[in-house]
């Protein structure tokens, strides 16, 4: 009687756990690289437990979404639901970059996707960005939302997030990053043509002071709220996307997930003459204007540490994938 009912028990249990895992697929169209991440989701704890498979491509919407850039761009999502299928997810969520929106047959292309892909792409907007990559973060390091400050930094946008004391949102929204701060030194202190050259390296050591002085502007736009709270004692400032984790960091300290201020200077004083050839990477036109970049911000925000987070916003999205906050 007694292992009857110890049965009974584990099989409850196991019926309930079962219950409670869901397998999800995300797919992510970026202003720079498509996504897709397939996971294991427990939604009693609202926990990703298992990240099953996860891929991304290189695939810059800077570039004219020509009727042959579509058709390798919808072949890749197809090939990477292919991929997704084998885990069987009961979810398939798509997301986009606003900036598709702005470029010329963007909408199309999402319609293509969902014709050819059987997907619904999401067009995101700069707040409900951030919401989700305060989300992951918030997943990825068990930190309380009121002691968090999020720093995201994609090609086209950055967006910074915290929750305040009253339950609300402090957030900056910005319409400019890596790409736009690129294509900006090229045009104003390069004297080139973005649309004909796409790097502006060697920067030089007066190409450095006028670009951080650009950067240094647009980081005072940074609401005097946030501003405030990126700097508590009792409050960490994360980095996530990809300047931070892929680009920033492995640069200025390639042996923490945490850089300083002052490494980060250092990182750009041993890299200010070098051309693409000498650089590393698989963006490497842009490696060193995303240095000057967050370092203006940080100077402007009297900002010591970043500390850096390898999630994006497919892990809000699975954690997410109605999208409602």
């Amino acid at each position: 009687m007694f292992k009857f009912i110890l049965f009974t028990l584990f099989w409850n249990y196991l019926v309930f756990a079962n219950e409670c895992m869901e397998t999800r697929a995300v797919f992510e169209i970026g202003s720079v690289n498509m996504k897709v991440k397939v996971a294991k989701v427990n939604i009693c704890t609202n926990k990703i437990e298992v990240i099953h498979h996860q891929d991304s491509i290189k695939y810059p919407l800077e570039e004219k979404l020509t009727e042959e850039r579509q058709k390798i761009g919808a072949a890749q999502i197809l090939d990477f639901k292919k991929k997704a299928a084998e885990f069987n997810p009961s979810i398939y969520a798509g997301i986009a970059s606003p900036l598709i929106t702005e470029i010329p047959n963007g909408n199309s292309f999402i319609q293509k996707l969902k014709n050819v892909c059987q997907i619904d792409f999401s067009i995101l907007d700069l707040k409900t960005q951030a919401y989700l990559g305060l989300s992951a973060v918030i997943h990825d390091t068990g930190l309380s939302p009121e002691n968090l400050v999020v720093w995201d930094i994609g090609g086209s946008q950055m967006r910074i997030i915290t929750k305040n004391a009253d339950g609300g949102y402090f957030t900056y929204l910005g319409q400019n990053a890596s790409v736009q701060f690129k294509n900006l030194v090229l045009e104003k202190i390069k004297k080139f043509d973005p649309k004909k050259h796409k790097s502006p390296n060697p920067i030089g050591r007066n190409g450095f002071d006028k670009a951080l002085a650009i950067s240094k502007k647009w980081a005072k736009e940074v609401a005097p709220e946030l501003r405030k709270k990126m700097t508590l004692p009792t409050v960490k400032v994360v980095g996530i996307g990809g300047v931070h984790y892929s680009s920033v960091g492995p640069l200025a300290n390639p042996h923490s997930k945490i850089y300083t201020r002052t490494e980060l200077f250092s990182a750009i004083q041993k890299n200010l003459n070098k051309t693409d050839k000498q650089l590393a990477g698989q963006f490497r036109e842009s490696q060193i204007t995303n240095l000057i970049l967050v370092l203006g911000y940080m100077k402007q925000l009297n900002l010591d540490s970043v500390e850096t987070s390898k999630v994006d916003l497919t892990e809000g999205v699975l954690l997410n994938p109605s999208l409602k906050f």
